[in-house]
């Protein structure tokens, strides 16, 4: 890992636990999910452990029975729809962590207590599972009949409640910027020793991702070394583990925020942040909030969320792209067709309602609030939106300021890329326009005409560090034209001229 050090600090640990079962048992169910359908959501967790058979048997009831041949895994997991069953690596060549099966037509009851069975060979587990609670996974406490009502660990063990687990953990985070570095340290628990795979992405810098594997007996510790001022200051922080029976806790993926830089409005640099607030617009205007990506990276949505209001910004795989703005709203399509701008990118976000005389709002990555705004009457007079970064009123949806991005970013354009140009002046019977472009992220190269009609683009791969041929005497005539360069919706124009 570059400029980057993990240490390793020895520290007893607990050994992982033998497997104590020899018969398939009922750990877990899921019958009434909050933000699916229950055919989509719904869910039957079954413990194998080493045993085997030629055949299990499931029945609710007295429903039909479900049958299946032996599955070659620790668990099985009982779903609607294949889709849901979870990618699993082999533990070893013959035998799977994870293995599905279909629940067919038979439907969790999510209104009163239920009675399952399951069995194969000479052994039969018969469990009755309580009245269910929504949203709540209903999960068995060790071998005995009694249930407790949980967030659920979907084709995973639960370690809290399950007994004979190999789980290894990591966790206690703790982390401090001193003097332009970070010192982060976090523990491993469950096992003595174990590889953690570390990845850090300084948000403010240059750099892009930094990766290393550190063996680990205790404790990790990463020690950073960046230059002062911004940068490093904001740092993506992910370490992980190798899988095992309990992965919800084999990740620590976190966004780490130094203490307050911006001594004019006492905010830290967030690289994801609120822009304008519309708390009480014009009727029948929705209510929307203006979030802009600050960073030279693309940042996952689904990493972030409003805390304590509805789910996060986007799906997986969805990502707001380097210096982009988003709106979001719970009524997008009311909101476009109030504002008119059809080329605004907007988001579906249940917000509920924003108080119009006082009210604040919490943006969170993971669990960790990363920017909050607060106002009330005095903050600005309804039907009037407002810019969290200045105080002042602003009506600006999709748009942030020269100005602001400068206030935001003031080495901006020499932390994402840095340009040469042959010359200014090119010649129908002279030398080629080339030009050198440095960067850590791919930059998009376009040729523009006189109107600012981009006539021929190509990207440039990030650290190339080569001269690139402008090809301006094949798409353009005598005259003024432009060469632009962009990441993501920051971009930077030179006017070149051609002559005779």
């Amino acid at each position: 890992m570059k400029n980057n050090g993990v240490v390793t600090v020895a520290l007893c640990g607990l050994t992982f636990c033998a497997s104590a079962f020899s018969c398939p048992m009922f750990v877990e169910f899921f019958p009434d999910p909050k933000n699916v359908s229950d055919q989509e959501g719904e869910y039957v967790e079954i413990r194998l452990d080493d045993f085997r058979a030629e055949s299990l048997f499931v029945r609710l009831e007295n429903k039909e029975i479900l049958a299946f041949g032996w599955p070659e895994a620790e668990r099985l997991v009982l779903v609607h729809d294949s889709a849901q069953c979870p990618r699993s690596s082999l533990r070893d060549s013959s035998r799977q962590y994870v293995a599905c099966g279909s629940l067919g037509k038979t439907s969790l009851p999510n209104s009163r207590s239920s009675t399952w069975k399951v069995w194969a060979g000479s052994c039969m587990d018969s469990v009755v599972v309580p009245q269910p609670k929504s949203g709540k996974s209903v999960q068995r406490v060790g071998m005995t009949d009694e249930w407790a009502f949980v967030e659920g660990s979907f084709a995973a063990a639960d370690p809290e409640y399950e007994i004979g687990i190999e789980d290894c953990a990591l966790e206690r985070l703790s982390a401090e910027f001193v003097e332009g570095s970070w010192k982060a340290s976090a523990y491993i628990s469950g096992c003595d020793s174990t590889v953690v795979h570390v990845r850090t992405l300084d948000v403010w810098g240059n750099r892009g991702w930094q990766e290393a594997d550190a063996f680990v007996r205790g404790r990790l510790s990463l020690f950073t070394e960046d230059a002062p001022g911004t940068a490093g200051e904001a740092l993506w922080f992910h370490a992980e583990l190798p899988e095992d029976a309990a992965p919800m806790n084999n990740v620590i993926d976190t966004l780490l925020l130094a203490r307050a830089v911006d001594e004019l409005h006492g905010k830290r640099f967030s690289p994801l942040r609120m822009t304008e607030i519309h708390h009480c617009p014009e009727e029948p205007m929705p209510e929307w909030v203006e979030i802009y990506n600050a960073s030279g990276y693309p940042l996952p949505l689904d990493a972030f969320r409003f805390c304590d209001r509805g789910s996060a910004l986007s799906k997986p795989g969805d990502s707001i792209q380097p210096f982009q703005t988003v709106l979001v709203s719970k009524d997008t399509a009311a909101l476009r067709a109030m504002l008119g701008i059809p080329d605004i990118r907007m988001v579906h976000v249940s917000l509920g309602f924003l108080n119009n005389v006082e009210g604040m709002l919490r943006l969170c990555f993971r669990n960790d609030v990363i920017d909050s705004v607060y106002w009330n009457k005095g903050t600005v007079s309804c039907p009037s939106g407002f810019n969290p970064l200045t105080g002042r009123r602003d009506y600006t949806p999709g748009f942030q300021s020269k100005n602001l991005r400068k206030e935001m970013q003031p080495d901006l354009a020499k932390n994402v890329f840095e340009y040469k140009l042959s010359s200014r002046v090119v010649s129908k019977k002279g030398a080629p326009l080339r030009v050198r472009v440095d960067s850590e992220h791919d930059v998009t190269l376009s040729l523009l005409d006189s109107v600012g009609h981009r006539v021929w683009k190509t990207v440039v791969s990030a650290m190339s560090n080569e001269w690139e041929k402008v090809p301006v005497l094949e798409y353009l005539g005598i005259g003024v034209c432009f060469v632009a360069f962009s990441v993501g919706e920051y971009e930077d124009v030179v006017g070149i001229l051609v002559r005779p």
